[in-house]
């Protein structure tokens, strides 16, 4: 959990550094001196509604996250859409948090195919897809060709003799 802490905090605050531009004046949307608001889809319906337990997670963290001071003093806001799981959903959703919601990044979106359908719009709109939930390989290709796409895809193994598991890249 606290790997997970360091990751996102290290995540949030350096993403916003890496596109930080010179005019002082153009702020990133979602981003405010109290706020940051990220968007996520999840399937709070459908065939895969227990994936949508990620979201009130996430919320959860946020809320242990806020009530220290946030992350350099800017609260996290979690907006949540449902996408019942179905790519098509998954692309109108999007397409509002970041256009009607102003989300600086999309966090932790369920599903290979849902983050695909998505991948190509965020990265063409220069909207980080964070920590995206993806149980293949297909997003863990070249970062050149979705450099706004950030995660990793973790493969586990368990040993015969152990219940242990270790992470391979």
């Amino acid at each position: 959990m606290r790997r997970l802490a360091v990751l996102l905090a290290a995540a949030l605050v350096a993403v916003p550094a890496a596109g930080a531009r010179p005019d002082a004046m153009t702020a990133d949307p979602g981003v405010t001196g109290t706020t940051i608001k990220l968007g996520a889809t999840m399937p709070l319906s459908g065939p895969a509604v227990l994936f949508g337990a990620l979201g009130p997670g996430a919320n959860a963290y946020f809320q242990h996250v806020n009530a220290r001071g946030g992350v350099n003093g800017r609260k996290l806001q979690l907006v949540i859409r449902d996408d019942a799981y179905d790519p098509a959903r998954t692309i109108t959703e999007t397409r509002r948090l970041v256009q009607e919601d102003g989300v600086f990044a999309m966090f932790a979106s369920v599903g290979t195919a849902n983050n695909l359908a998505v991948r190509p719009m965020l990265n063409a709109m220069k909207v980080p897809q964070l920590f995206v939930g993806d149980g293949s390989s297909a997003l863990s290709g070249k970062p050149s060709s979705a450099p706004w796409t950030i995660g990793r895809r973790c493969t586990r193994r368990c040993a015969p003799a152990s219940s242990r598991c270790t992470t391979r890249s």
